[in-house]
């Protein structure tokens, strides 16, 4: 879907100091909740302990699984830049995440859980534990955590008010 269902505020309801993405702009309806909502976003592209790569990773695959061409557009080149390469890539838009010509174990177990986390409010043991052997708990909180941010709340966002995309662009 791409059609706008919820115009942009005007832009003197935008604060000037956040940036004019259109994601923003759109949340920029709901300001008790855009400050809390920039903090949390802008600590899963700063200060989370997981790679940055993987960070990547979670935000194409959310927008692979959520279909939001949005997210997609949006993270291509910073996933590239963060070292995701063109096998990780097409194996995400193909949703084969068990390709070991694409992914390492460690990838793998990521995202195995991700997906779980992202299907159900709790993932299963065996997921869970696998995950455990790569990532310290730390890194396990803010896997749910980042999905949270980026599925549940951007994607749904961007999918429930049909936010354009235009303005962003890609070379993939």
């Amino acid at each position: 879907m791409n059609t706008e269902r919820l115009p942009y505020p005007s832009p003197e309801n935008h604060p000037p100091e956040l940036p004019s993405a259109n994601m923003v702009r759109m949340w920029a309806h709901s300001p008790a909740t855009l400050r809390p909502g920039m903090a949390l976003g802008t600590a899963c592209i700063s200060s989370l302990s997981i790679p940055v790569n993987l960070r990547e990773i979670l935000s194409l695959f959310c927008g692979v699984k959520f279909e939001c061409q949005y997210i997609w557009v949006r993270h291509i080149n910073d996933a590239k830049k963060a070292g995701v390469t063109a096998s990780q890539i097409d194996a995400l838009q193909n949703r084969d995440l068990q390709n070991p010509e694409a992914w390492d174990e460690r990838d793998i177990a990521f995202l195995a859980f991700l997906d779980e986390v992202i299907d159900s409010p709790v993932a299963r043991d065996e997921s869970f534990l696998e995950a455990s052997k790569w990532f310290d708990e730390r890194q396990l909180v803010e896997i749910i955590i980042a999905q949270i941010l980026k599925c549940l709340i951007i994607a749904g966002v961007l999918l429930h008010v049909g936010a354009p995309f235009y303005n962003i662009t890609s070379d993939y």
